[in-house]
């Protein structure tokens, strides 16, 4: 479904996230707020400098607002990250699921069905995260998103020596 590096790239993303969500919790969204608001912020000066001005204001005014509110947009942006990451998981089944994908033995089509269920699965931990008072959400998805980086890592190495 993808190439190597994005295997390799997605699957250590998604084990430095899942270590991030088990040691910090949930202090790991004060701080995905605070790079979005600098990086919003970035986005109206790039606009403002390439003349874009309407534009350009309204990203550092977005920007400015996610680092004064952040903290108040921490369970909202919880919530919004459940869901696109339920309808990725769902995608991303569906997707296996109309190719018929088979893999070479019993294993193998585990490894291939478990990702998007692993994604599945995280978004309800996440979804019914109560105003973030349960830190166990943060250490399941971590764990959670650490299995998938390895499922996703070892199938490029699996492929390999089936290759060979």
């Amino acid at each position: 479904m993808f190439n190597k590096t994005e295997n390799i790239t997605t699957g250590i993303s998604a084990i430095i996230v899942g270590l991030l969500l088990i040691i910090l919790k949930a202090n790991v969204l004060q701080i995905v707020m605070t790079v979005l608001g600098i990086l919003v912020i970035t986005m109206g000066i790039l606009d403002l400098l390439a003349l874009v001005k309407v534009k350009g204001v309204i990203e550092l005014i977005m920007g400015v607002i996610i680092l004064i509110f952040g903290w108040a947009l921490v369970s909202l942006s919880l919530y919004l990250m459940a869901v696109l990451l339920l309808v990725f998981g769902i995608y991303q089944l569906k997707k296996v699921i109309d190719l018929n994908v088979r893999g070479f033995n019993t294993l193998d089509t585990i490894s291939i069905y478990a990702p998007p269920c692993f994604d599945i699965l995280l978004a309800i931990c996440l979804l019914f995260n109560q105003r973030g008072t349960v830190s166990w959400v943060f250490i399941v998805g971590g764990i959670l998103l650490i299995i998938e980086g390895i499922i996703l890592i070892s199938n490029i190495y699996i492929k390999q020596k089936k290759n060979f």
